[in-house]
């Protein structure tokens, strides 16, 4: 602990030193039973006396902020609660502030539409109340989570390794674990080289380096007409000019793709082109031929999003555009997150073409050096044990489980006009509202009740229409899906009854408040 001390203003020290301590109290930074410095340390940080902090103290007990115990230290009483009104640079007044207003570069002015960042701020789910139903959330159920079987890898991983783990090291990735991904690719249909891949913090940390190094402002990236929102966000930050493909049960429709590249320069084209997020569709093997053949002929690099290959619930597996790709055109891009813990961030970026790979080590190195060592070595003792595999069966199991849930609610209490199908894999539904429905207006109507879902506008790249929703089957188990779906049910019925003027009398629906 230091701050800074007067000696020339006639204050006594330890007066300075009681009044920066009662303001630490006041303003929650010191919180209640936490122990202050010893005397004699504090004396030391502030050059001081020990007397001079002895009495300092005193006078914070005196006050009762604090107490003392012999032999264990000084504390900040218990029932000291900081004031309401916290002086922070957040609560200064405009005068008072540094302004950044006219500093911050072009494309950071207005980053995101307000609405967007009212939507997040509405379906957000990382901290939800027990009660509330998330279908935006697609962070599997805590309590399948593997803990201890990944505590014993952890444990493993440092007792092989060592001190490594926590050196500097490689940009790169974990060597040993580098080594084991082209094992683990194959599964997807892939052969990998250790020597092509490089790990980031996840997929977008890899979506923003691919695109510093390929993408300049006024370029122009193709994706499909609603996608992940974290792509948007980078492209959009970054000047870049987006235009979204339509698509239909087999994902971005080349037809009109193709349309495009006729007439206009496109830069890349990003895609998911299975268990698409967030409509679910699964591009067929011919038409990721015809998108390789189009990219081909235009000379644009495809961006492949992998991020949950490995949740198919029904069907046959398809080639990735990559296992197609013969000649370095597809940048992989695939994560631990969806498909094993959601807050590992350990993803990585597969790019055959050595040029482009070195600068994007460089990208890399610039950015954060390297991934955390441990986690990646945790991983790798997690899926050689068979652990993954293990835990990827029972997640299956459960999905599918919870997946059939939402279908049968769906079919059970959704109104005939709003289409959605089975999803074959992924983590979500997708239901299609009629044209005359506004899916945000229902997630404001059915917040209320404590149902929340992504409505369509949300991964819109033009944010032009908004009668869909995606509806995550992860979380819940069957009965709380049917709760939620039900009450999802009861406001589609009532807002097309509001539609066509045959309001029904309902106690079910809540005033909106």
């Amino acid at each position: 602990m230091f701050f800074e001390l007067n000696k020339d203003n006639g204050i006594p020290l330890y007066i300075q030193i009681e009044s920066r301590l009662t303001h630490l109290i006041h303003q929650g930074i010191l919180k209640p039973l936490e122990r202050l410095p010893a005397t004699r340390e504090l004396s030391d940080q502030l050059n001081v006396h020990r007397n001079t902090v002895v009495q300092a103290y005193r006078e914070l007990e005196v006050k009762g902020l604090v107490f003392s115990e012999i032999g264990r230290g000084t504390f900040v009483n218990k029932y000291i609660r900081p004031e309401a009104h916290r002086e922070t640079f957040s609560t200064l007044t405009a005068s008072a502030q540094f302004a950044y207003d006219g500093l911050y570069s072009d494309n950071w002015i207005n980053p995101e539409d307000i609405t967007m960042t009212a939507i997040e701020n509405v379906v957000r789910t990382c901290q939800k109340p027990k009660d509330v139903i998330a279908f935006s959330s697609v962070v599997p159920d805590k309590h399948i989570f593997p803990l201890r079987e990944f505590q014993n890898c952890t444990y493993h991983t440092i007792q092989k390794y060592g001190v490594d783990l926590l050196e500097m090291g490689d940009t790169q990735g974990f060597r040993p674990f580098l080594e084991y991904l082209p094992k683990f690719f194959v599964r997807r249909g892939m052969t990998v080289h250790s020597d092509d891949i490089v790990i980031v913090s996840g997929i977008q940390q890899g979506i923003d380096l691919i695109s510093r190094l390929l993408l300049n402002p006024g370029d122009t990236v193709i994706t499909e007409e609603l996608t992940y929102r974290g792509s948007l966000r980078i492209f959009r930050s970054l000047g870049v000019n987006v235009i979204g493909i339509p698509t239909d049960r087999d994902g971005m429709r080349i037809d009109l793709l193709e349309t495009i590249l006729e007439r206009q320069k496109i830069k890349m084209i990003y895609t998911i082109p299975t268990f698409q997020n967030p409509t679910g569709t699964v591009m067929p093997l011919e038409r990721r031929k015809q998108l390789l053949e189009l990219a081909r002929r235009y000379q644009i690099p495809i961006i492949e999003d992998q991020y949950a290959n490995e949740l198919r619930l029904d069907g046959e597996e398809v080639l990735p555009l990559a296992a197609l790709d013969k000649t370095g055109q597809v940048i992989v891009l695939g994560s631990f997150s969806k498909i094993l813990f959601h807050g590992i961030r350990l993803g990585w970026v597969v790019a055959p073409n050595k040029g482009f790979f070195n600068k994007l080590c460089y990208a890399k190195r610039i950015t954060d050096w390297q991934n955390n060592y441990l986690i990646q070595g945790a991983i790798l003792e997690f899926c050689e044990r068979g652990y993954f595999d293990k835990y990827l069966k029972k997640k299956l199991k459960i999905l599918k489980e919870r997946r059939d849930a939402m279908y049968e609610a769906s079919r059970n209490y959704f109104p005939e006009e709003v289409f959605y199908e089975r999803a074959c894999g992924g983590l979500f539904e997708w239901a299609e509202l009629p044209p005359e429905l506004n899916a945000y207006e229902l997630l404001m109507e059915t917040r209320q009740r404590g149902v929340l879902f992504t409505p369509k506008r949300f991964f819109s790249a033009h944010a032009d229409e908004d009668n869909g929703m995606r509806l995550g089957f992860v979380s819940y188990e069957p009965a709380k899906i049917e709760e939620g779906i039900r009450i999802l049910g009861e406001h589609l019925k009532h807002a097309l009854a509001v539609q066509s003027n045959t309001i029904p009398v309902s106690e079910n629906i809540a005033p909106v408040i």
